[in-house]
């Protein structure tokens, strides 16, 4: 990512993402998100996820496709960060990678080939 207002973008467009599926109160102003603002919210609330709603937390995880290696890795014992840091940091940056697709690939209908007619 080159672009700063591009960069922006995606964190702003992750930032949507993780506030709503991680239900994150809207605390702070949109116009004010950073990364790491975000980032420290989301450890927060995954903090309290792995105390109080794990089962809820791996299946946003599954659902968010953040490989499972990855997350064994930030809950095992001698993980470099906490639990919910390794986490956060694992969620945030797939949230990034997936807005950054999002935003820079696109596909015409007829790239697609027959098969994907309807």
């Amino acid at each position: 990512m080159e672009n700063p207002s591009q960069d922006q973008s995606i964190i702003r467009a992750a930032g949507e993402i993780i506030i709503r599926d991680f239900e994150i109160e809207r605390s702070i102003d949109e116009e004010q998100w950073d990364e790491q603002k975000l980032f420290e919210i989301l450890a927060d609330q995954v903090a309290y996820m792995i105390e109080f709603r794990l089962e809820h937390l791996f299946s946003l995880l599954y659902r968010m496709d953040v490989k499972e290696e990855l997350v064994r890795a930030a809950l095992a014992p001698d993980a470099p960060d906490p639990a919910n840091i390794g986490i956060a940091r694992l969620v945030l940056e797939r949230q990034k990678q997936r807005n950054y697709t999002k935003a820079t690939i696109t596909i015409k209908p007829e790239e697609l080939g027959e098969d994907w007619d309807w």
